[in-house]
């Protein structure tokens, strides 16, 4: 079976700097003996059932001074293997700046920008900056992974009102939009749904307290964003707090509410999405 995997994180810990994860305040995850290592393609291709056809590569803090490194770097490791990459670049920046480090961005390899704005750091959005740096990706038919707490009210407004201001750009939620199960999950997601032009990834639960569970999730997703609009992916290797890549995806391939329509959500959709 074939799959696409639309959101993993690849470390080089000698090559890049990667500040968050070795320095001596880490994030406190479980098994981060686990994750806290070198990972790359080898770690993930020899998946039974699943073909790993392709990847996206979200930025990890390899170099946020100089992100162009990152995806030369990935260029390098990664070969004729079918890639595209999402870098940091600071979504408020002031426009020039933005464009400079755009343009300094391995033209083949890039596909979009990931600027973390989780909980109140969603104020950032709010810079006049943010509109023309979308308008800048727009124009270049490249993404804006929006990672943030969209359970926030506050946060989601935000959101949908750049989207609706730029009804060109692609935007993508990434890990279900962070939501817990004490949240008003369906009313979310439903406002995330009503901009045409956002996307939606499913992965990254094993970040959150209280997760919503697996088929409840994907049954509310199919019910408010269709089948075109969902991507499935395993944000390796901070998946390994729960599970192995393997038994990730087997968990998918068994809660997706509809067989016939998994491949749509672990292969075509990303393809479509990220130009695979």
């Amino acid at each position: 079976m074939d799959i696409i995997d639309p959101h993993l994180h690849f470390f080089a810990l000698q090559e890049g700097n990667y500040s968050w994860l070795v320095d001596s305040t880490p994030p406190p995850w479980k098994n981060l003996d686990k994750i806290k290592q070198d990972h790359g393609l080898k770690d993930i291709q020899n998946v039974a059932l699943f073909a790993l056809k392709g990847i996206v590569h979200i930025e990890a803090g390899f170099d946020n001074v100089h992100p162009e490194r990152e995806l030369q770097w990935l260029e390098k490791t990664l070969g004729q293997f079918p890639f595209k990459a999402i870098a940091y670049c600071p979504i408020d920046a002031e426009p020039n700046e933005f464009l400079q480090r755009l343009e300094k961005m391995p033209k083949d390899a890039l596909i979009g920008i990931r600027d973390i704005t989780e909980n109140e750091d969603y104020q950032r959005l709010l810079s006049p900056n943010v509109l023309a740096n979308l308008a800048s990706l727009s124009e270049r038919s490249l993404i804006w992974e929006a990672q943030g707490h969209f359970g926030l009210e506050l946060a989601r407004k935000t959101l949908l009102k750049l989207a609706l201001t730029c009804p060109a750009l692609r935007i993508v939620v990434t890990h279900f939009g962070l939501l817990e199960e004490s949240e008003n999950v369906p009313d979310v997601l439903q406002e995330l749904a009503s901009a045409p032009n956002i996307w939606i990834k499913y992965s990254g639960q094993e970040m959150l307290s209280n997760p919503v569970e697996t088929k409840k999730a994907f049954e509310l997703l199919v019910a408010t964003f269709g089948e075109d609009r969902i991507m499935l992916a395993s944000n390796y290797p901070v998946c390994l707090q729960q599970m192995t890549y393997e038994k990730m995806w087997q968990q998918y391939l068994t809660s997706w509410p509809s067989p016939s329509s998994f491949n749509k959500v672990a292969y075509l959709n990303a393809k479509k999405c990220y130009g695979l």
